[in-house]
């Protein structure tokens, strides 16, 4: 997985292409519970270890045992990265923001695409994945981007 948020002091470019979805908001209470309900396994694989660590997490584990009021309590807005950090790592997807700005994209690399996986196939499984996190409507195209800080 490839991330980049903000500066990184020995590269002042990056670039990167992938097949996936820009993405405007962080990821919602809807969004985990949409995601969980899809993959319950990963989801379980991918939090339980830090839920018996952080109370939080262990919410985040458990979402859909959530009241709203619960849930509308939870503070997302700062935690948001990390938690699609996790979701991303767990999934093999890659995730890419710009900087300072509210650009954010997620997908996979055409790189990691398999020896014996056509390229339908591939982009089956990340609409796959991705529809489920951020619903159907979610439309993932060919993404090619580059900036320079400074």
């Amino acid at each position: 997985m490839k991330i980049r948020y903000g500066f990184i002091s020995n590269s002042s470019t990056t670039s990167f292409c992938i097949y996936g979805t820009e993405i405007e908001k962080p990821i919602d209470i809807d969004s985990f519970k949409r995601i969980k309900t899809a993959y319950p396994n990963e989801w379980e694989s991918i939090f339980k270890p830090y839920s018996e660590k952080n109370e939080w997490y262990g919410k985040i584990l458990n979402i859909d045992k959530l009241t709203k009021e619960e849930a509308s309590k939870m503070e997302l807005d700062s935690e948001w990265f990390e938690v699609l950090d996790r979701l991303v790592d767990g999934f093999k997807l890659s995730a890419y923001s710009c900087g300072d700005t509210d650009q954010h994209w997620v997908g996979k690399t055409w790189a990691s695409m398999k020896e014996d996986e056509t390229k339908k196939q591939f982009q089956d499984g990340v609409e796959k994945i991705l529809k489920a996190w951020f619903g159907e409507e979610t439309k993932c195209y060919n993404i090619k981007e580059a900036w320079r800080d400074g």
